[in-house]
């Protein structure tokens, strides 16, 4: 493990690098963002002291799927690669349930947001006849339910 000091603005990742570690932030607050310095830039969150990120790639292999930046101004976050992650699965409980509270609160958020958003949707087209709309939207929906186990 690595404890790491940022300043705001600081890059601490960007998206679709190749994630190789995780982190957790011991003090300040770090902005999560989709698209960083596009256009179509949007902020997902903002984190703070106690809270994991950058951990789906590291757990999946993937590449990174948002940038992360130092939004305070100062920032201290511990960096854990795979070795570390693995000796914290076996040998650390209380950061482990404090990790699967996060990742729960997050995938709540998540079907909170796709819900509004589906909701949205359905009541623009249901004033619609599109009968091509309403199929997307219901396959769209479907496949929501079928991910989620519902």
């Amino acid at each position: 493990m690595n404890t790491l000091t940022f300043k705001k603005g600081d890059v601490i990742f960007r998206q679709n690098e190749f994630a190789d570690s995780m982190f957790k932030i011991q003090s300040g607050a770090v902005r999560i963002v989709s698209d960083y310095e596009k256009e179509s830039e949007k902020e997902i969150t903002v984190l703070e002291s106690g809270s994991f990120f950058g951990e789906m790639g590291l757990v999946e292999c993937y590449p990174r799927s948002a940038t992360a930046i130092v939004s305070s101004e100062t920032a201290e976050v511990i960096e854990f690669d795979s070795s570390d992650f693995e000796r914290i699965l076996k040998d650390d409980p209380d950061t482990v349930l404090n990790l699967l509270r996060q990742f729960s609160q997050r995938l709540q958020d998540t079907n909170q947001a796709y819900l509004e958003a589906f909701e949205s949707v359905r009541k623009e087209k249901a004033n619609q006849s599109d009968a091509k709309s309403k199929s997307v939207l219901q396959r769209l929906h479907d496949y929501y339910r079928s991910i989620m186990g519902r």
